[in-house]
């Protein structure tokens, strides 16, 4: 099938239909060989995809179908890509990389800009980074769980979201003297929708997948960090900040609250570090809304159902009626690494 080719007697054959306006190659097989694939510049390429391209740059590889790279040393492997920068790996579908040394992977649709954004799980898909030094695990299955899906990295480095719709900002790691530590804040929502009444409380649930295990209070071992040489498990500090509205459906009146609680995590010894370890302090609350409804409560304790999580429970002061509750959680974590 006919091509266009610089020069034919250099390297490999080329694909049907291919386009390779590439002159200098090392090695024999940096060239179009992809059916209707396209070389439209720069040094040292190879495309092998069906109706892939690289437009510039050098050493770089596509694999993938109908994905475009361009600019230095990017490697593509799935389809529908787009790659550009450099030093960029991407073993995802319709994902869009910019930037540099970002290693992106799973089942795709990921949006990365920035540099050092990596995303280490087969099953991750939909989640965005726009920062640097970030590492972002993420699924999509059905479970939801712990992994993060649908979340965000928006700046900081060694940012770790683990909550289903958890948006991370202002992750630091940095070491002070002899000591390693990390701050990282994260934004939640939480919601419970359907009956309440003043006898018993119910839970609010993680935005996302509500009727699974996981998304029913915020994961404390985020990051379980151990010291091998003294047998301890860091200690943590988390301060949370819920600003949450009630609103009783039935008999339409409202009350908003804002209650700060701190969860601390002590420096253990391993096995040990378990629920005995976790310790939540009395919630500082502010009512405002309906009379009827100002003694309502919120109830923030730990629950060793799923990795000893916080959980958000809600206590309306009024007989039984049909409530929404939303939840913004803002969670301010403080570790440092057991000496």
């Amino acid at each position: 099938m006919p091509n266009f080719v610089i020069d034919p007697n250099i390297g490999n054959t080329r694909g049907n239909y291919a386009v390779d306006l590439n002159y200098v190659k090392d090695i024999s097989d940096q060239v179009a060989s992809g059916y209707a694939s396209i070389l439209i510049g720069g040094a040292n390429n190879k495309t092998e995809g069906f109706a892939g391209a690289i437009l510039g740059g050098y050493y770089n590889i596509n694999l993938g179908d109908s994905s475009i790279v361009f600019h230095n040393q990017n490697t593509n492997v799935l389809d529908s890509s787009m790659v550009f920068g450099q030093f960029n790996n991407v073993n995802a579908s319709k994902s869009y990389v910019g930037g540099q040394y970002n290693s992106v992977k799973g089942r795709g649709n990921h949006f990365v800009f920035g540099e050092y954004g990596n995303f280490a799980n087969d099953d991750s898909q939909w989640n965005t980074v726009l920062g640097t030094q970030t590492f972002t695990i993420g699924t999509d299955n059905s479970d939801g769980g712990a992994e993060a899906p649908r979340a965000a990295i928006l700046g900081g480095g060694f940012a770790w979201p683990v909550h289903d719709g958890e948006v991370v900002r202002n992750s630091r790691f940095y070491e002070a003297s002899t000591l390693l530590k990390q701050v990282q804040q994260s934004t939640l929502t939480m919601y419970y929708q359907g009956a309440a009444d003043s006898i018993s409380t119910v839970s609010l649930q993680l935005d996302g997948n509500m009727n699974t295990l996981p998304n029913r209070g915020i994961e404390l071992t985020m990051l379980p960090h151990f010291n091998p040489f003294t047998g301890k498990v860091s200690p943590m500090n988390w301060n949370l900040c819920v600003s949450w509205t009630a609103i009783d459906v039935t008999n339409s009146k409202v009350v908003t609250g804002e209650d700060y609680i701190t969860v601390k995590r002590n420096n253990v010894n391993l096995p040990n570090a378990s629920i005995a370890s976790v310790s939540v302090s009395t919630p500082t609350t502010g009512l405002a809304g309906d009379a009827s409804l100002l003694t309502s409560q919120m109830f923030y304790g730990i629950s060793p159902i799923y990795n000893n999580s916080v959980y958000v429970r809600f206590r309306p002061s009024t007989a039984s009626s049909q409530f929404r509750v939303v939840a913004r959680v803002t969670m301010l974590q403080d570790m440092y690494y057991p000496q």
